[in-house]
């Protein structure tokens, strides 16, 4: 490979568990888990799910497929959103700032 070039992969995660409980599952798809097997079916479903998660599919096995209930998932994103659109122009200016790395002291300045 020449000097200076890099190989980026896209590492995508599965998990195996045997965990059946949503709030484990709800977690993993947070963290970006993409695909979710049980250690009881892991040798029906890991094909099908390394093939999936490889076509940029999720996978989830079949009998916790009830779990994929988008409203979950996002729920916590939906409390942000409802949060951020609580805050005054100048909390939001605020927080853009330190989004950018500024200091309190340049914020302070930025803001006279």
């Amino acid at each position: 490979m020449p000097k200076g070039t890099q190989r980026k992969h896209q590492t995508e995660f599965i998990i195996l568990t045997m965990h059946k409980e949503k709030t484990y599952y709800l977690e993993a798809v947070k963290a970006g888990v993409k695909g979710y097997l049980l250690k009881d079916n892991a040798s029906d479903d890991l094909i099908k799910c390394i093939e999936a998660v490889a076509k940029g599919n999720q996978y989830l096995v079949q009998q916790l497929r009830h779990f994929q209930d988008v409203s979950d998932v996002n729920e916590k994103d939906e409390h942000l959103e409802i949060a951020i659109r609580q805050l005054t122009a100048t909390e939001k200016i605020i927080l853009k700032l330190i989004g950018e790395g500024k200091t309190s002291v340049e914020i302070s300045q930025m803001l006279l």
